[in-house]
Parts: structure tokens; C-alpha cells; sequence
């Protein structure tokens, strides 16, 4: 498809015991987000007003990752803090966390894919030279079209690491 984009101001929120769940992409606890998505996603910001737990359910055929963004929170018992992210793999149903005030987490989810995939920054591929390839696709303008909507100029893409890529394709 063209490439698009859409900016959504309201986006449902629901509570899961103490910690607010704002859901930008596909459904979690019953809340739906506005946002097209053209494969079996979820994606949510976990936010903790104040000292906080709760249940975070999950879609047993998904994979999801934690993602800590601001603040210390724990999920089921294993400690994240800013920067780090937490796999969570198929058949789960719910996961524990909590959370001091203040922090701010990220769930993403899906369905896996079956192959492994290799990720830097914004560029996925399945080999380091794909991820290459893309980083000099982007910083020469090809490919990946203007992101209308967004005034400024695109932003550029972070160093490659080539041992950093070549030990995740493995």
C-alpha cells in the first residue's frame, strides 16, 4: 500500500488494577485502538500514577516484549528499568507487574513469525546486509517515500553497529 499516516489525539485507556493502559495499537482488555493495523498486533503504555500493580493480560498466541521506559517496575518478579526490555514468549496469558510511581512501560505484541528477523532502530531484515541496505536507503532518501503530516526533516537513523548485527543474526 502507499504510504500513509494517521495521528489518533484520543486513544482508549483502561485500568488494570493500578495502572493506567493506553492502547495505540490493536485491542488489549477489552479497549480497541482507533489505529489501522494490517496484521494481528497489540501495542500499549503501561503508566503507574502512583505505586502500582496489576494484571496485564496477553493473548496466548502472541509474543510480547516489556519495555521499560521511565521509572523501576518489576514483571512477574524480574526487574526492568529504563532501557531494558523483557521477551515474554507464546502461551501466556497475563503477566504481574509492578510498578513505582512515575514509571512508564511499553507492551508490544503479535503473532510470531516463524523466521528469525533481525532489528536496528527503525529497519527490520532477516540478514545484517538488509539492515545496510536500509540504513543507506533512508539516509539517501530511497525507498521509504515522505512521511507526510510531520514538518521538519526526517530524522537520521543511528550508527550501525556490524558486530552488534552480525551476533543478533545469528
Amino acid at each position: 500500500m502507499a504510504p500513509d499516516f494517521e495521528h489518533h489525539a484520543d486513544l482508549l485507556a483502561v485500568r488494570l488494577g493500578g495502572l493506567d493502559a493506553t492502547v495505540f495499537a490493536g485491542s488489549l482488555a477489552g479497549a480497541t485502538s482507533p489505529a489501522r493495523v494490517f496484521s494481528a498486533v497489540v501495542g500499549a503504555e503501561l503508566a503507574a500514577p502512583a505505586d502500582a500493580a496489576g494484571t496485564v493480560p496477553l493473548e496466548p498466541g502472541y509474543e510480547h516484549v516489556l519495555f521499560a521506559a521511565f521509572g523501576a517496575a518489576a514483571a512477574d518478579g524480574i526487574e526492568l528499568r529504563p532501557g531494558s526490555l523483557l521477551y515474554l514468549p507464546p502461551g501466556r496469558g497475563s503477566v504481574a507487574v509492578n510498578a513505582s510511581a512515575g514509571a512508564r512501560l511499553f507492551l508490544l505484541g503479535g503473532e510470531p513469525l516463524g523466521e528469525t528477523l533481525l532489528m536496528w532502530w527503525n529497519f527490520v531484515g532477516r540478514t545484517p546486509d538488509d539492515i545496510t541496505t536500509a540504513a543507506h536507503d533512508w539516509s539517501t532518501g530511497q525507498r521509504f517515500g515522505t512521511v507526510t503530516g510531520y514538518h521538519g526533516a526526517p530524522l537520521a537513523a543511528p550508527p550501525l553497529d556490524p558486530v552488534r548485527l552480525a551476533r543478533k543474526a545469528r
